[in-house]
């Protein structure tokens, strides 16, 4: 309970009562379990809805956990040697020390098993449901292997060529230095033989590069690439 009656406030003597829920002021207190007198910010008290000191609070979560109580995956063993604190064990077989105000909240509901099982499931059901054939934009694979692709030393090797023989600058626009595509002129999944020819290769900036494709499509060719240089 609120020991303190009143307190100063500027220049006046005011009522604890009074006080905003917000207020800073200091007020002395009595813990109602072991009856400690301490002082605290009157706010604390409005916040918290009690006069409970920590210790008190701590231990009153303790006990209401009793051996045997189920939550989640976890089974509550006993009360651990840390206070707020109980020893369980999980439905894996793993057992772990647990704040009680987790498991109060039902904020920890296993030793971490559950979390890695969800992970697993959420993970094997986007690569049922949302990957390869089974997606609704799936085109054959050309576009995973063309990504692999890019990823080899022989195609970044091929970039590098195309980059330097045109010295970095955009064949459409000049730009210069930054964000640079390697183009296809012959198109890379229609003419294979072509993919790593550094001739069949043309600098071009990631808007223009992004401009061409949405003009021609993907199936392209020379009087295609001509065609929009020119324009």
């Amino acid at each position: 309970m609120i020991l303190t009656k009143s307190v100063s406030y500027y220049g006046k003597q005011v009522s604890v009562s009074e006080l905003s829920i917000y207020s800073t002021k200091k007020v002395e207190v009595m813990c109602p379990d072991c009856n400690e007198i301490r002082t605290v910010a009157y706010s604390r008290i409005k916040v918290n809805g009690h006069c409970k000191c920590q210790q008190c609070v701590l231990k009153s979560y303790r006990k209401n956990f009793q051996p045997g109580t189920k939550v989640g995956r976890l089974t509550v063993l006993k009360a651990s040697e840390r206070i707020g604190q109980s020893i369980c064990k999980c439905d894996c077989g793993t057992v772990k020390e647990v704040l009680n105000t987790s498991l109060q909240k039902e904020t920890t509901l296993s030793c971490g098993c559950l979390r890695r099982d969800n992970a697993r499931n959420n993970i094997a059901n986007l690569a049922r449901h949302q990957t390869r054939e089974n997606h609704p934009n799936w085109k054959g694979g050309v576009t995973y292997l063309r990504e692999c692709a890019m990823q080899t030393k022989v195609y970044k090797d091929w970039r590098k060529q195309v980059f330097e023989r045109d010295e970095f600058t955009c064949k459409k626009c000049n730009q210069k230095g930054y964000d640079l595509n390697a183009h296809h002129i012959m198109g890379y999944a229609e003419y294979p033989k072509l993919r790593l020819d550094v001739e069949n290769g043309i600098t071009l900036c990631k808007e223009c590069h992004v401009e061409f494709h949405k003009k021609f499509g993907r199936k392209t060719n020379k009087n295609h690439f001509q065609t929009f240089v020119n324009n």
